[in-house]
């Protein structure tokens, strides 16, 4: 990786209007990025960020080498040693420089990969997951998601659906140097908001959906604030991909209109709309799966393809759509996306479970909003009766404080019984969320208990079951950990507590 000095950076920051000043010298090569004090080294540039910044870190990273440091006004008027024999670069958005800073120090990445962004309430997930799915049919892709990171050589655990813009270049880099040409990742609303894909130019951009999550004082002040984050995505990508089944579509595309890049706009649709350029027809459910007619509307001719699902759900044809719509712009091979499709998988996503000796079904799902608990359950409902439906889940801590009252609104009504249990609740009081969610869901009329322990809340819905019920486990899928005040603890996933049961029973 190229090395650069500082006063590069200094620059290049002055060239956008970032910088305020600059304190010391700056002809010096910088080794290492960094807004962790933990990971500082030697000649590493460390960056003063977020509403958690304690000066005690500031400190910590100067014992440990630091030979610069990045901090905006608010926080350095804040300092109470300022003299710290540093250099320091002051600034006018902390997040922003990070941004530019990382892109810079990883060598501009984008440069030499197109990369697809894929936001939405429900499906980011899935949708990446088909995506890369299918252009591994061609070559090798990267993956940045809300499960897992793939930079062309390894997989690591996510922490967030969409990282902070270091470590964001940082895979970009290195899926670069493990010569990964395309890549796939989800774009959350709180990266777009909190400018985590700030100076990333998306080769394209998918809107999938958009419905009301993440309100609270923590991320999105109220549904606006929310959907004009969503909506930034259009204007940072060459290309766009729109689902026109969403009832916001139309916002989208006239974003994407007015984007500085005029970029190719590509719809489809789930509901067979004619007018878009993908398009479904003659859906039919399989006994494991599912099967459609894909439309490709072409200038000279009109593509049919049939293509076929291992993976349950009507709701998971549109990520399919999207991700052939994807596939389109990025010329790869029609019959790569069949291929690609038909044997996509999704970690934590509609993993089905069978107890025969029950006749019972069991499925662990992601599902953890308004619009994926509804989505999930008008599957559901074509087989199963309200009072044969089982359903584990929890809330949150410390962010969208809406579901507490909209989750348990719809258990209640479409439910026969639900456990309400732990679900990362971060520096909150467990016992004080699943008390609140508890007392929604009699509110609304539904019938359930608390039982604080997640697998124990698992095996007693199993256990609990007869025969042609159906148990759904939903918000966490394969993830191995609890979110709680002491930071990220291990949980064994809820795929291997049911894998668990069934190899022990």
């Amino acid at each position: 990786m190229e090395l650069r000095k500082l006063d590069y950076y200094v620059c290049e920051l002055k060239k956008i209007g970032q910088i305020i000043s600059v304190n010391g010298e700056t002809d010096f090569n910088i080794k290492n990025l960094t807004y962790n004090s933990k990971d500082v080294i030697k000649n590493t540039l460390f960056i003063c960020k977020g509403v958690n910044f304690n000066e005690d870190y500031l400190q910590e990273a100067i014992l440990k080498g630091a030979a610069a440091y990045i901090i905006d006004e608010n926080k350095y008027n804040s300092l109470s040693l300022k003299d710290l024999n540093i250099t320091y670069i002051l600034v006018k958005d902390i997040r922003k420089t990070m941004a530019i800073v990382a892109n810079i120090f990883y060598n501009k990445p984008l440069d030499f990969i197109k990369l697809v962004g894929i936001t939405g309430t429900k499906g980011k997930t899935t949708a990446a997951y088909f995506t890369k799915s299918i252009l591994d049919k061609k070559e090798d892709s990267g993956l940045i998601s809300g499960i897992d990171i793939y930079n062309g050589k390894t997989y690591e655990e996510a922490k967030l659906t969409t990282p902070e813009s270091v470590e964001l270049f940082k895979y970009l880099y290195q899926m670069t140097e493990n010569n990964i040409n395309m890549s796939v990742m989800e774009v959350s609303s709180q990266a777009l908001k909190y400018d985590r894909v700030y100076d990333v130019e998306f080769f394209i951009g998918v809107y999938l959906n958009l419905g009301e999550d993440h309100i609270s004082p923590f991320e999105h002040k109220d549904f606006s604030d929310y959907m004009q984050s969503k909506l930034k995505l259009m204007s940072q990508s060459k290309n766009v991909v729109i689902n026109i089944d969403d009832k916001y579509a139309d916002a989208f595309i006239q974003k994407a209109k007015e984007s500085r890049f005029k970029p190719k706009i590509v719809t489809f649709s789930r509901l067979g709309n004619t007018s878009a350029d993908i398009y479904c027809e003659n859906y039919e459910e399989l006994r494991s799966g599912q099967r459609f007619t894909l439309t490709v509307k072409r200038k000279s001719d009109i593509l049919k393809k049939q293509i076929t699902l291992k993976m349950g759900g009507v709701f998971n044809i549109t990520n399919a759509l999207a991700a052939c719509a994807v596939a389109d712009i990025l010329g790869v091979d029609t019959e790569k996306w069949s291929a690609g499709l038909e044997n996509a998988l999704v970690s934590g996503r509609m993993e089905e479970y069978y107890l025969e000796e029950k006749n019972v079904k069991i499925v662990v799902d992601y599902a953890h909003n308004q619009m994926s608990f509804n989505s999930l359950l008008d599957s559901v409902y074509e087989k199963y009766k309200k009072e044969n439906i089982f359903m584990v889940y929890g809330c949150p801590g410390k962010k969208a404080f809406d579901r507490r009252e909209k989750l348990p609104k719809i258990s209640a009504e479409r439910v026969g019984f639900t456990y309400i249990t732990e679900e990362d609740p971060s520096s909150e009081s467990l016992i004080k969320i699943c008390d609140e969610v508890y007392d929604n869901l009699k509110k609304f009329g539904g019938n359930g208990e608390i039982v604080l322990d997640r697998e124990k809340a698992i095996l007693k819905a199993i256990n609990s079951s007869k025969n042609g019920d159906i148990i759904l486990i939903l918000g966490k899928g394969r993830e191995e950990f609890q979110k709680r005040k002491s930071g990220y603890e291990y949980y064994l996933s809820d795929v291997k507590v049911v894998e668990n049961y069934i190899e022990n029973k």
